[in-house]
């Protein structure tokens, strides 16, 4: 289906408390961080660029295919929502003249389907190979409707505090603390007293 990937296989490490109570230090490589404990507290990550990263776009009317294919960015991302409003469609979708929104940045710039887009804020940038709205009307044989509006949200992949879920019996109760961190060496330092009562472990996962 367009817009979908097979997820890498990842690979997991995990540390229990006893590792954590050796020392505050622990060197790693990961692409997604779990803590798994009855409580924890945590530093706040939202200051971490690459943590932030947009949700699939919506579909084309009556359909599970996006509007687009991917949303790209070239300034640093907030938490917020986005619209993209579609004013104007020729009738077999190759030409669409459209409008950004987000819900904190505020209206962002407009533009044509053809030519790339980079909105004012630089949070959105739209590749004119990422339009699905001419596949979508050729399989489906029906035109966009009028002024449609295609959705989706900036969010940041992890926790910020780092708070425990509401306990279920026969789940864990973990937390991711961030997804998606840049290739390359990371320190995290834990701190806090009795973090060894208070994180039952941590897990690390890797693609490589």
């Amino acid at each position: 289906m367009p817009g979908e990937t097979e997820a890498p296989r990842q690979t997991g490490t995990e540390y229990g408390s006893h590792g954590l109570a050796q020392g505050p230090f622990c060197y790693f490589v990961p692409f997604q961080i779990r803590f798994l404990f009855p409580e924890c507290k945590a530093r706040r990550l939202s200051a971490i660029r690459e943590l932030y990263g947009f949700t699939r776009v919506s579909a084309f009317p009556m359909s599970d295919w996006p509007v687009l294919l991917r949303v790209e960015a070239a300034s640093p991302l907030v938490v917020e929502d986005w619209s993209l409003k579609i004013d104007r469609a020729s009738p077999d979708g190759k030409l669409c003249h459209f409008s950004v929104r987000g819900s904190a940045t505020g209206e962002d710039g407009e533009g044509f389907s053809t030519n790339r887009f980079v909105s004012r804020s630089g949070r959105v940038v739209i590749e004119p190979a990422e339009w699905n709205v001419a596949y979508s009307v050729a399989v489906f044989k029906r035109a966009l409707p009028e002024n449609h509006v295609a959705t989706w949200r900036a969010t940041l992949r992890g926790a910020d505090p780092v708070e425990p879920p509401a306990a279920t019996p026969g789940t864990e109760a973990g937390v991711t603390v961030a997804q998606c961190l840049p290739p390359g060496r990371h320190w995290l330092e834990l701190r806090g007293a009795y973090l060894a009562e208070q994180i039952q472990a941590a897990r690390f996962y890797s693609f490589f």
